[in-house]
């Protein structure tokens, strides 16, 4: 398993591309970096836990959320997402386990926004910068993968053509 580093992080967090071909890269790209940003306590605690900015966890865990769930197949119905924005099932699985670790984490804290320093400090928190974690690790293994056989990578404003 490929262990995640800051220097992985460093470089996911500015993500342009994909190696895989899927039919929606731009969608790809934005998950792995969702799922770079939910995996870095460090960058979050450097980005939310302002006392002067109360609420900027909450806020920017929405937009990252509202992506993951709403905007993305993957939750409701994650074997459609094979070849729109997932690679196979081992990509869906661990999306599976994230998904799940952070609807225990919505369950146990509640949908009213708390100041920062309440859902940072949990515990269950840092159960779904694991789960954050571990996704991104597979995608980047199988990232890895492709760029052996596909050295051209597909860039976030590249729209792949089908037949």
């Amino acid at each position: 398993t490929m262990n995640l580093d800051e220097d992985m992080i460093d470089k996911i967090m500015i993500i342009d591309h994909t190696y895989i071909e899927v039919l929606f890269p731009s969608m790809r790209i934005n998950v792995m970096d969702s799922l770079a940003f939910l995996s870095d306590k460090e960058i979050q605690k450097k980005e939310w836990c302002h006392l002067s900015k109360n609420y900027l966890f909450w806020s920017t865990l929405s937009i990252h959320a509202e992506f993951l769930y709403d905007d993305l197949c993957l939750y409701r119905e994650p074997e459609d997402a094979i070849g729109y924005v997932t690679l196979n099932q081992e990509e869906n699985d661990a999306m599976k386990i994230f998904y799940d670790t952070l609807d225990k984490f919505y369950d146990a804290t509640g949908q009213d926004p708390q100041p920062d320093e309440f859902y940072f400090n949990s515990p269950l928190w840092d159960e779904v910068v694991d789960a954050a974690k571990k996704a991104l690790e597979v995608f980047l293994k199988n990232e890895e993968e492709a760029k052996k056989t596909n050295p051209n990578p597909y860039r976030a404003n590249d729209v792949l053509q089908t037949d």
